[in-house]
């Protein structure tokens, strides 16, 4: 018993070194984003493109290059998704930087959309509001 204590504590220390290690190295190059769907009702089913949106790059195909996609089921109320974030020189843009979400169902209608502006090294949170036609 006393050979198993002695492990379990080795062990124990072992991983909060680890995680303090993890802990004060670079922070994630990842940004989260949180999409929602208005009222709080469940995600729609079909898919999401994520993409970055800044009046100030003038090279629009650089931008095409920061798209992402997701796929909703229809039963969530939230999905958190992790996109790379921009290099050092998309973040010296006009300030007005922003990421947008379009969903779109499988025969390409828009049905959502939603923006919110693009804050480095925090989580963006995006509403995405039914579009109307």
């Amino acid at each position: 018993m006393n050979d198993h204590l002695k492990r379990r504590t080795l062990m124990l220390g072992v991983g909060a070194v680890l995680m303090a290690r993890q802990a004060h190295s670079e922070p994630s190059p990842d940004i989260q984003v949180i999409l929602t769907f208005e009222g709080g009702n469940q995600i729609p089913k079909g898919s999401i493109d994520i993409m970055l949106d800044d009046p100030a790059i003038a090279d629009k195909t650089a931008l095409q290059d920061m798209t992402w996609r997701v796929s909703s089921t229809g039963k969530d109320r939230k999905i958190a998704v992790p996109v790379p974030a921009p290099s050092p020189a998309g973040r010296t843009g006009s300030g007005k930087a922003q990421i947008v979400a379009q969903m779109t169902r499988a025969d390409g209608w828009l049905l959502a959309r939603g923006s919110a502006r693009f804050q480095a090294d925090q989580p963006i949170e995006i509403t995405l509001h039914q579009v109307m036609y």
